[in-house]
C-alpha cells in the first residue's frame, strides 16, 4: 500500500484535494470558496432543493486526533446543526 504525505499541502491545497476527490468520487462538481472564515463550508453540493451536502475539511497535519475529535464535538457540531445538511463529509489529514 503506498504512503502519502499530506504535510507537504497548506490548507487551500488540502481542501482543493479534498473537493476535487469527493467530486470524482461522487460523480458531481462540489463549489469551493475563497480562503477566509467560512462558517463550517469548505465545499458544497446542491443536489436538489433542500438537499444540500457539506464539506468541512480539517488539515491538522500534527495535532493528536483525540484533540481534533474535541474541537469537532465542541465547535464543528453547533456548526453542521446550523447549516442542517442532508449529508456532512468530514475530510481530515
Amino acid at each position: 500500500m503506498n504512503e502519502y504525505d499530506f504535510s507537504r499541502l497548506n490548507d487551500k491545497e488540502f481542501e482543493v484535494f479534498c473537493t476535487d476527490l469527493l467530486s470524482a468520487r461522487e460523480g458531481v462538481k462540489f463549489e469551493r470558496f475563497k480562503p477566509g472564515r467560512d462558517g463550517g463550508v469548505d465545499g458544497r453540493y446542491f443536489k436538489s432543493e433542500g438537499d444540500e451536502w457539506v464539506l468541512q475539511c480539517k488539515h491538522w497535519v500534527s495535532t493528536p486526533l483525540e484533540k481534533l475529535v474535541k474541537h469537532i464535538d465542541e465547535s464543528e457540531s453547533r456548526k453542521v446543526t446550523r447549516l442542517a445538511p442532508s449529508r456532512y463529509i468530514l475530510g481530515k489529514s
